[in-house]
């Protein structure tokens, strides 16, 4: 278990520092549509995400005859961005005695803990409720069901990843005409019930880094990233299925300071402050699938 600063003194054998073991930036936001702002004014307390509906055309009629209109609708999606913060205090005495300055050690581990935030509002985002409507009073809850009738989520079944459910989410996909840029979110269970099937790991199917390296990065054309943050109930825990940007994200302010604080003694203090939010742009463009997890 990590120590506190107080504990952390010349008493140390080395002088290399070891940070718990973490992810080191967050994993699904580059596959978001993203809105920040580095200072300035702001957004708002909430920032909308447009679409657009699709039509389908119709055959002529004859030579002539009034041309036929479609409105493919607009739609509208909202992310309501929400503050997070943490600090660490430092005093001079504690840099003193400690064998280097930590600082910068506590900026990285900072920094970790906002790719983390990310990732759980990214996760939650997907599977949540979307508001909708011009002012955001209407709502799309998960799952959705699609334009073919057709729900977007796999439940559990009381069993881990199957191939059976990851190749049947690529087809509720594809037959909404979301075939491109895919990635999936699985944590290291799934990875493991994958690895224990011949179809994932055989090289008449897979790679070779699924045979040798133990790991899965594509599969299926899509690509799998691993998360130890996806969102877990009990033992079900829910992997996501989705296509690049049909969530978008929203940082109004991310920074990791440094600075004096006169008021305890001119303690210096690492201070992280994050303004973030998330919205599902699309239901037909995500999966869910639940596995169980011993």
């Amino acid at each position: 278990m990590p120590e506190s600063v107080s504990e952390v003194y010349i008493r140390q054998y080395a002088a290399d520092v070891l940070l718990a073991a973490n992810q080191t930036e967050s994993k699904a936001r580059r596959w978001c549509d993203i809105k920040s702002q580095s200072g300035g004014p702001g957004f708002g307390f909430a920032v909308s995400f447009p679409g657009m509906g699709y039509v389908t055309m119709q055959p002529k009629l004859g030579r002539g005859v009034a041309t036929p209109r479609a409105d493919p609708g607009h739609i509208s999606r909202w992310a309501f961005p929400a503050p997070y913060s943490q600090g660490i205090p430092i005093e001079d005495i504690d840099i003193a005695q400690m064998i280097l300055d930590p600082k910068s050690k506590y900026q990285t581990v900072m920094s970790q803990a906002i790719g983390i935030k990310y990732d759980e509002i990214i996760f939650a985002a997907a599977l949540g409720t979307a508001k909708t409507g011009v002012d955001g009073a209407g709502s799309e809850t998960w799952p959705v069901t699609d334009r073919n009738s057709v729900s977007h989520y796999v439940a559990h079944g009381g069993v881990g990843l199957t191939l059976e459910k990851f190749l049947g989410g690529c087809r509720v996909l594809a037959e909404c005409d979301v075939t491109t840029e895919l990635v999936f979110f699985y944590s290291p269970q799934a990875l493991e019930d994958a690895l224990l099937l011949e179809k994932f790991t055989s090289a008449m199917y897979n790679t070779y880094k699924a045979l040798y390296e133990g790991t899965i990065n594509t599969y299926g054309g899509v690509t799998w990233v691993a998360s130890t943050h996806l969102p877990k109930s009990t033992t079900t825990r829910s992997c996501i299925l989705m296509q690049r940007g049909c969530v978008g994200f929203v940082s109004a302010l991310d920074k990791v300071r440094v600075g004096e604080n006169p008021e305890r003694s001119y303690e210096n203090q690492v201070y992280a402050e994050i303004l973030a939010g998330a919205v599902r742009r699309d239901g037909e463009r995500v999966y869910e699938i639940q596995i169980t997890e011993v």
